[in-house]
């Protein structure tokens, strides 16, 4: 009796559909995988994927990220390789394989790369921003600048910040030092635009260090070879004043208006240091707003309701 319930188990058994997992199966165990940091087992995935679809040109990409969080180049650039001989427009696909291509210090390779994507897609002003850096970091500045200024002519929007501040350093390492300072310049009008429009600002504040000292030492000394550019004064203050030292801004809005008593903006950015300032000089504040307002200046109408409403 035994031996035949167990004969009847077995055949039960070997009656029940087994499941077989598909190529997508694999795909997203892989990406389960890859986001628990397995990478191993994550390349094992996709490796069964791809026995099963070798079309799947997704499954290359992710295993060849995650060769190259390996530090596997070699293989990396073979799978992405791969993926782009399958889907040969796909601009994603090119990103990754410059990072890698950069990775290797292959700057030459990631420049080729970014000249793909800008052939797919001549409008991608990230493509030249970036195959601008490569060419900065190679020495060729004339090329860098070149393609700085057209990722500003395609999109000279509050993200633009970054392409100016890159061009400023490709003027910078020219020696054109007056072109230098009105990219820079330019950085600090771009990225208080980009900051404004963020809901946490706080995200983006480790930028101030990357950015806002070192602007701070170039207008320094743009004033210390002539101690009569206002417009150095001004951009200078207004670095001081997004790093919230206003009492700094405000010492160098206020030497801007002493060598030019008309400068709308300085009064306007000065007028905003004061209200911000921890002593909180809002009567200083409506003055400096007054002042901009008769020379030109259009006032921010939120920022008029918050200075009125002040004691």
């Amino acid at each position: 009796m035994l031996k035949l319930l167990i004969l009847a188990a077995v055949i039960f058994i070997n009656m029940v559909p087994v499941y077989a997992k598909t190529a997508q199966d694999y795909y997203q165990s892989g990406g389960i995988y890859v986001s628990q940091g397995n990478l191993v087992q994550a390349i094992s995935e996709y490796n069964h994927d791809i026995e099963l679809n070798p079309k799947d040109w997704n499954a290359y990409v992710m295993r060849g990220v995650c060769y190259s969080n390996q530090s596997n180049f070699p293989q990396a650039i073979m799978d992405l390789n791969k993926a782009i001989e399958i889907k040969p427009n796909d601009i994603e696909t090119y990103i990754d394989l410059s990072q890698v291509h950069y990775e290797q210090h292959n700057l030459t390779q990631a420049i080729a790369d970014y000249t793909k994507i800008i052939g797919i897609n001549p409008n991608f002003y990230v493509a030249y921003k970036m195959r601008g850096i490569f060419y900065y970091q190679l020495g060729k500045f004339d090329q860098a600048i070149s393609d700085y200024t057209k990722s500003i002519e395609i999109f000279s929007g509050q993200n633009s910040w970054s392409s100016y501040y890159c061009r400023g350093l490709a003027y910078e390492a020219q020696h054109k030092f007056n072109n230098a300072i009105l990219d820079f310049s330019k950085t600090i009008e771009k990225y208080a635009q980009f900051i404004s429009s963020q809901k946490n600002i706080d995200v983006y504040i480790h930028y101030d260090s990357i950015v806002f000292d070192r602007l701070i030492a170039k207008y320094t000394k743009a004033i210390n070879l002539n101690p009569k550019d206002s417009s150095a004064y001004y951009s200078r203050g207004l670095a001081y004043e997004y790093e919230e030292n206003f009492t700094q801004a405000i010492a160098d809005f206020s030497k801007a208006i002493e060598i030019n008593p008309n400068y709308g903006q300085a009064y306007y950015a000065r007028g905003i240091a004061y209200y911000y300032d921890y002593s909180n000089q809002s009567k200083k504040a409506k003055t400096d707003m007054q002042s901009a307002e008769k020379l030109g200046i259009i006032p921010d109408l939120d920022f008029i309701k918050i200075l009125n409403s002040a004691n």
